[in-house]
């Protein structure tokens, strides 16, 4: 499918950012018109009328006075965006307004009611037990729309991966109306899309980190977002690649800071930090987002961490994990390869970006039609 991320990109950030401001729906807000001023109904067309598939709406509505135009809301929609990522697959669920300004997301708070459903990785799993897992959650959920978008561990299996997404695509087809791999400069627009609202209207920079893939974009506004992608070094095709040297951060003291420097040496020969290198402006900083489950207890809402920050807690997990401790076993790693990727794409601090790209994923007419 042919990718229209020019004007389409601004409507998505557009409806991203009404999301987060509105305070109620698209439904919730005319039929409070129509209390208000039922008296002028006779001014609005008698019936609702569209070409889309999805409006079923049939109420009309009249602004005050001082306006003569009017238009029919819809109900809510349910979009549900399954993400098939290389370490599980999540099923997503977003409630979606559509308005005279398109389709935005409902206020966050509405969103946090709704459980994430997350199973295996698809690019891994027997089609038929994928067809019956993701056949009872899908019909569980009962959304309106429902698209599969792989990502990171079907781009990895090359023309494996294709045939695999065929053949779910086949079996799929009762449940899931649209399925495809994305590219990862596609993913890495989304993540830029998914982040624009909570920035302050700013040039800036997102790095979402995923078990196989590593996707950077920058942009000033959502019509020139650049962004690069590769395929090779995640977070977990590091760990399993470097063997020995992620060993070697468990032990002697220094360890983080040879374990770091090993790590580094990988990613700064990466077709990532080469592409990357290119995209910035000379001389210019901006604010760099990151995306990744596995940092979000990183960060405090609102505040910025510096690289030499993560290194100082990199040091100390390596230091614990000599105990025995687990967790700290699992963050020393994680540190050195954090710290490394900044430094591999110049980055000195990063702040907490959105929770994922299938935010934007979810208003974008490419897999919505009724967001058209």
């Amino acid at each position: 499918m042919k990718r229209r991320f020019g004007a389409l990109s601004l409507a998505v950030a557009a409806t991203l950012f009404l999301g987060q401001q509105a305070e109620a729906s698209s439904h919730d807000v005319e039929t409070g018109l129509l209390r208000d001023d039922s008296d002028a109904q006779d001014k609005c067309p008698s019936t609702c009328s569209t070409q889309n598939e999805y409006w079923t709406g049939q109420w009309r509505t009249a602004l005050p006075e001082k306006a003569s135009s009017c238009h029919c809301a819809l109900p809510p929609f349910e979009h549900l965006v399954i993400d098939a990522g290389s370490s599980g697959t999540r099923l997503l669920r977003y409630e979606v307004a559509r308005g005279p300004q398109g389709c935005q997301l409902t206020p966050p708070k509405a969103q946090e009611q709704k459980k994430d459903s997350t199973l295996g990785a698809l690019a891994d799993m027997d089609s038929r037990m994928a067809e019956k897992e993701l056949g009872e959650r899908i019909t569980a959920l009962a959304p309106t729309r429902v698209v599969l978008l792989g990502t990171g561990g079907f781009r990895q299996k090359g023309m494996q991966g294709e045939r695999k997404m065929r053949e779910l695509r086949g079996r799929l087809s009762r449940h899931v109306q649209q399925v495809e791999i994305i590219s990862g400069k596609t993913e890495g627009e989304l993540a830029w899309l998914a982040t624009q609202p909570t920035t302050e209207k700013t040039p800036f920079s997102t790095l979402e980190i995923g078990g196989v893939s590593v996707q950077f974009a920058t942009g000033e506004t959502s019509g020139d977002i650049q962004s690069v992608s590769d395929d090779a070094v995640g977070i977990n095709v590091l760990s399993e690649e470097m063997g020995k040297d992620k060993a070697n951060c468990l032990k002697e003291e220094e360890s983080f800071t040879r374990c770091m420097a090993a790590i580094g040496q990988r990613l700064e020969s990466s077709q990532l930090a080469r592409k990357t290198s290119k995209l910035l402006p000379e001389g210019k900083h901006r604010p760099v987002y990151i995306i990744g489950k596995e940092l979000d207890a990183l960060f405090q809402p609102g505040k910025e961490l510096s690289r030499a920050h993560l290194e100082g807690i990199g040091k100390k997990w390596c230091k614990d994990s000599r105990t025995g401790d687990d967790k700290a076993k699992a963050g020393c790693f994680k540190m050195a390869y954090l710290s490394a990727l900044l430094k591999a794409v110049k980055t000195e601090s990063i702040r907490k970006g959105a929770d994922s790209w299938t935010r934007a994923a979810a208003v974008h007419a490419d897999y919505f039609p009724n967001c058209r």
